[in-house]
């Protein structure tokens, strides 16, 4: 699918018809009345209808980031390019997944039975880990970290999300005995050096 409109002018009309082409693939793929919106201020972390979902993407734009829908049923392989990912992409994909269904249990479950054929619809607010624990604060942490999951680390990187590069980055400290104020330093350098990369201010945040 075409999906070169994501970076045109909202007002354009390529704009308009992606928007609606991405609309008719997202909502076929779901039976659900909402899905999660991917426009900017959103950034998948809400569950939207149709057409709210359509108001912020012309009003605030498509998340940039966001080429491969595989929130809204499209095969986490298949890029825009159609192009398959190296193994050692499979496997950085893989660990961050790793990383994340330790930290939230239901992660996996619940991305499969969102992608099953013919399984019965539900609203993507059920993918949340705190649907059935009632932990409303875990499940907004799955949406906050999911958003970032799916944020490149600078515009044209294709090897490290923020969240990979951050647990990398978190890894190399704990193997390490690095401090926390050392990493801190760390990343103020790297900040510093690299300002178009998306980095956390300090090691607390």
């Amino acid at each position: 699918m075409d999906k070169s409109w994501i970076n045109k002018s909202r007002l354009s009309q390529d704009y308009r018809l992606g928007v609606k082409n991405f609309l008719d693939f997202a909502f076929g793929k779901s039976n659900a009345p909402m899905v999660k919106c991917p426009c900017t201020r959103c950034s998948l972390a809400k569950s939207k209808t149709r057409e709210d979902i359509e108001g912020d993407l012309i009003c605030h734009g498509f998340l940039s980031s966001y080429t491969s829908w595989i929130v809204h049923g499209e095969d986490m392989c298949v890029t825009e390019n159609a192009r398959v990912p190296s193994d050692s992409a499979h496997v950085e994909l893989d660990s961050t997944f790793n990383l994340l269904d330790d930290i939230f249990p239901d992660i996996s479950a619940n991305m499969n039975e969102e992608h099953e054929e013919g399984s019965p619809g539900q609203p993507m607010d059920t993918d949340r880990p705190s649907a059935s624990s009632g932990n409303s604060k875990k499940g907004e942490g799955f949406d906050e970290m999911f958003a970032d999951y799916n944020q490149e680390l600078y515009p044209g990187c294709d090897k490290f999300t923020k969240l990979s590069f951050i647990l990398k980055l978190y890894h190399i400290k704990c193997m390490c005995g690095i401090s926390d104020k050392g990493i801190s330093m760390v990343l103020d350098l790297m900040k510093e050096a690299f300002s178009h990369a998306k980095l956390p201010d300090s090691f607390n945040d």
